[in-house]
């Protein structure tokens, strides 16, 4: 554990703007200080949350080479910057607008 163990909103994870915002922490007798934080790497599940897929999608975009992954003990973190660099290189998703009632209809 270290000083700073507050659980950081999965939203915040993966834009830059919260990589270099301080956060306030309990440091290990109780004080309440500001530290620069910075989200370097997600462990399965929260990659999973951050990204919206499930773990086998996840581990398929691992094997492909799409993210990275390393192994810290017996665990599996993922590299926060290879999560914004697989989301900046998706396509824009196709944008439909929905016809209104009165749409293509002449009076």
């Amino acid at each position: 554990m270290g000083l700073c163990d507050q659980e950081i909103p999965i939203e915040h994870v993966l834009t830059e703007s919260h990589l270099t915002e301080p956060s306030l922490c309990t440091d290990a007798h109780g004080d309440s200080q500001m530290y620069d934080t910075q989200i370097l790497a997600l462990s399965i599940k929260d990659a999973c949350r951050a990204v919206g897929c499930g773990r086998t999608t996840l581990y398929s975009l691992i094997s492909s080479g799409k993210i990275e992954a390393r192994a810290m003990g017996g665990r599996t973190i993922i590299p926060a910057d290879s999560l914004q660099r697989f989301m900046a290189s998706l396509p824009p998703a196709p944008i439909r607008l929905l016809a209104t009632p009165n749409q293509g209809v002449e009076k």
